[in-house]
């Protein structure tokens, strides 16, 4: 199969997830690597050479078509994500830490942690909090 024809059977569920989950990382995009005053980005396709974006611009116009050049050449569908996730980091730290503010970076981070911390381990570092908090009261100086 060939990488266009890999890339076109993922298209659709890639493009959902981005548009879905990830609309930030397509807003970022569009300023980082096409220069563009965006106050949104909707994925509408995706092909060998990176992502199309149809933009929304601060002036209240719409680009269409803007191509978002993946980083480095794909060998298969499956480095979509490993790209789609440097590019993101790329991207947010390029423009910056007033813009992570302003557009959920950290928040978005922090709900990314929390939602792959596996059962066990957060019940591991609970436990071990509160093992802390009962040494600490239980070893405190007494008077």
């Amino acid at each position: 199969m060939t990488l266009d024809a890999d890339l076109n059977r993922v298209a659709g569920r890639v493009i959902k997830h981005m548009n879905d989950d990830h609309a930030s990382s397509n807003r970022a995009f569009a300023r980082f690597y096409a220069g563009l005053p965006a106050t949104s980005a909707v994925m509408v396709g995706l092909d060998a050479r990176g992502f199309v974006l149809d933009v929304s611009t601060a002036g209240g116009g719409v680009e269409r078509g803007v191509l978002i050049p993946f980083d480095s050449p794909l060998a298969a569908a499956s480095d979509v994500r490993k790209a789609a996730v440097r590019m993101h980091f790329a991207a947010f730290h390029g423009l910056g830490a007033r813009y992570k503010l302003a557009n959920g970076y950290y928040s978005g981070a922090a709900r990314q942690v929390w939602a792959h911390i596996p059962a066990t381990a957060f019940r591991t570092v609970v436990a071990a909090v509160a093992v802390g908090f009962v040494a600490s009261y239980a070893l405190r100086p007494t008077k």
